[in-house]
């Protein structure tokens, strides 16, 4: 005999907050493809380690009307990136980036880095123009862990 007791459903506002979610499960299902539906269950524990791992991207644009800038940091972040406009050298913490040309048109460097910086650091930039006209541009690309 089949069963036909229907399941009530709960309205999620009425269900009392977690306040520790250690051993919780996530359910649910996706589509085969067949058209069946598989349902599953995922640790929560995995999604919040997950979550204390990943890495939040910043992004700084710096134009620069002078060779030299220093910018403020209020988070611990890796540098590895940065792009520059109009760029003919570039220091970062007085040390040397070796730019390579992108598009020499267009006065268009990059170069990969790996560059620390502590939580409530500075950074300093000092470059030396590419062409005639004194603004430059910069492109720092960062990882913050959270």
């Amino acid at each position: 005999m089949a069963n036909t007791r229907k399941i009530v459903p709960v309205p999620l506002s009425t269900l009392p907050q977690v306040e520790d979610s250690s051993g919780f499960w996530i359910f649910g299902s996706k589509e085969k493809s067949d058209g069946t539906l598989e349902s599953m269950r995922y640790n929560f524990d995995n999604l919040a380690e997950y979550a204390r791992r990943l890495q939040l991207e910043r992004r700084i644009t710096l134009r620069m009307e002078t060779s030299t800038t220093d910018i403020f940091t209020g988070e611990a972040m890796t540098v590895y990136k940065v792009e520059a406009k109009n760029v003919g050298s570039l220091k970062i913490n007085g040390a040397a980036v070796n730019l390579a040309v992108i598009n020499s048109n267009a006065g268009i460097s990059s170069a990969n880095l790996e560059l620390s910086v502590n939580q409530y650091g500075q950074m300093a930039f000092e470059i030396t123009p590419l062409l005639t006209d004194p603004v430059a541009y910069l492109y720092v690309y960062g990882r913050v862990n959270v």
